[in-house]
This record gives structure tokens, C-alpha cells and sequence, in this order.
């Protein structure tokens, strides 16, 4: 509903440059676009795959409401993981490429913003509800 963001082709073309650089230098994890469910749904999709949660704050994000944050298809945007050391030299490398690290690996998915919880979900809970969806729905 509402209006449809526009896509910034210039920053798209930054972005998809500097990812691809990226796969080349750094030891990517893993990596997900928000664009079918928004980064909730991607980060629940990276924890199910990877069988790890992540601790992310959102404090670090634009000022949007924190439903937006979360389930926002719009464009232009990765989640990737790396490992520890290699962070600070990837946000490095994305520049002019808005990039900041909103979490850390490990435990459950916990999400917060600014230091107020929002939500805690067993690694082995979505799992088991994204297993049962469809069989539940579909027969």
C-alpha cells in the first residue's frame, strides 16, 4: 500500500559493484536480500540456513517505525555475514555505499532497538514453523 520507493540507479549500480568486489576480498558468509518478506523474514531465513540467531539492533538504521524496518521490501539492500574481523574493513570497502552493522551472531534471533527488546525467536522455532507452513495450508 502507498507509494512505491523509487530506485536510486546510481547507488544500485555502487551497491551491486561493491558487493561483487566484496565475494572476491572477504569471506562472505552469507547474504540475503529483504526484497520477500523484509529483514525480518531474511534474517529468520539466515538463521534457519546458517542453524545460528543473531543479535541485531536496529538503533543504527534510518528512523523509520520499527514495523517498517522490519518488513520493508524496498530495494537497494543486503544483509550479509562476515566474520568478526572483517567487518570494519567491509564497511570500509562499501563506501560511498551506506553500510552498517546492525548484529552479531550466535544464541537465538534477538531483535532490539536502541536497548529496548522487541522480540526473541528460537533458531529451532522458526524452523519448525517454517517447515509446517505449508503442509498446514496446503495439505
Amino acid at each position: 500500500q502507498g507509494r512505491v520507493p523509487r530506485v536510486d540507479v546510481e547507488m544500485l549500480k555502487a551497491s551491486v559493484e561493491g558487493l561483487l568486489a566484496a565475494f572476491r576480498v572477504f569471506d562472505v558468509l552469507s547474504c540475503h536480500d529483504p526484497s520477500e518478506g523484509g529483514l525480518a523474514i531474511a534474517l529468520a531465513d539466515m538463521c534457519i540456513a546458517g542453524n545460528r540467531g543473531v543479535h541485531v539492533d536496529l538503533g543504527p538504521l534510518e528512523s523509520l517505525r520499527t514495523d517498517h524496518l522490519l518488513f520493508s521490501e524496498s530495494n537497494t539492500r543486503w544483509l550479509l555475514e562476515l566474520p568478526e574481523d572483517q567487518v570494519d574493513a567491509f564497511v570500509a570497502h562499501m563506501a560511498p555505499v551506506p553500510t552498517r552493522r546492525i548484529g552479531t551472531t550466535g544464541g537465538e534471533l534477538t531483535l532490539e532497538r536502541g536497548g529496548t527488546h522487541i522480540a526473541t525467536l528460537a533458531v529451532e522455532d522458526l524452523r519448525e514453523t517454517w517447515g509446517r507452513y505449508l503442509p498446514e495450508h496446503m495439505g
